[in-house]
C-alpha cells in the first residue's frame, strides 16, 4: 500500500483528491496521513468525505478513516461498477468562505492578467488539470505560467502512482514549460 504525508505539498485538498482519482485509476490502494496537517481545521471535511464516498462508490472501494475531522484515510479500490463510470465531483473555486467579492474578483483578474502577459497557452488553473491525463498518456508537454502549488502538489502524487517524471522548466521570468515524460 502506497503511503502518502498530507502534510507536505499544497495543505488543503489537492492531495486527497489527485490520491483518489490515480487510486481509481491505477487500482493502487494507498494511506493518506496527516490530512490537512497545516490547515486551521486539520482532517477531513464534508466535502472531502463526500469526494471518498464518491470514489468509493465508482469503484466499489474499501474507506478506513472516513469520519469528519479525520486525519488518516486507507482506500482500497475495487473494480469501477456499470453505470458509475462518469460519475464525477468538481472541486474548482475561486471563492473561499469569508471573503467578499471584491477579494476574490480582484484574485481572478490578477490571475487572468498575469496568463495574458505570459503568453502561454495554459493558464494556472488548467495546468493542474492537464497533468494526470498527460500522464496516463504515457507524456506530453505545454507552457504555462508559474507553477501553482497545487500543481506541484498533483505532479507529485502522480508521479508516486505512475511511472512517469514530470518536470517543470522555466522559460522566461514569467512562463515555464511543463513536460511530462514515461519512465
Amino acid at each position: 500500500m502506497l503511503t502518502i504525508d498530507g502534510s507536505q505539498g499544497e495543505p488543503g485538498g489537492q492531495t486527497l483528491r489527485s490520491s483518489l482519482a490515480l487510486s481509481l485509476v491505477t487500482g493502487q490502494p494507498f494511506r493518506l496521513e496527516h490530512i490537512r496537517a497545516r490547515r486551521p481545521k486539520p482532517g477531513l471535511l464534508r466535502q472531502h468525505l463526500t469526494a471518498v464516498e464518491a470514489a468509493r462508490t465508482v469503484v466499489g472501494a474499501e474507506a478506513i478513516g472516513t469520519t469528519l475531522g479525520s486525519q488518516t484515510l486507507e482506500f482500497r479500490p475495487g473494480a469501477v461498477t456499470p453505470g458509475n463510470e462518469h460519475v464525477t465531483e468538481i472541486f474548482t473555486s475561486f471563492g473561499i468562505r469569508g471573503r467578499s467579492a471584491q477579494e476574490v474578483a480582484q484574485e481572478a483578474t490578477a490571475a487572468a492578467s498575469a496568463w495574458l502577459r505570459a503568453g502561454v497557452p495554459v493558464d494556472e488553473h488548467l495546468a493542474d488539470q492537464l497533468l494526470l491525463p498527460m500522464a496516463l498518456a504515457g507524456g506530453g508537454s505545454f507552457r504555462t505560467v508559474k507553477p501553482s502549488l497545487h500543481s506541484t502538489t498533483n505532479a507529485s502524487i502522480i508521479q508516486r502512482f505512475l511511472p512517469v517524471v514530470i518536470r517543470f522548466e522555466r522559460e522566461t521570468a514569467v512562463a515555464w514549460r511543463v513536460v511530462v515524460t514515461g519512465q
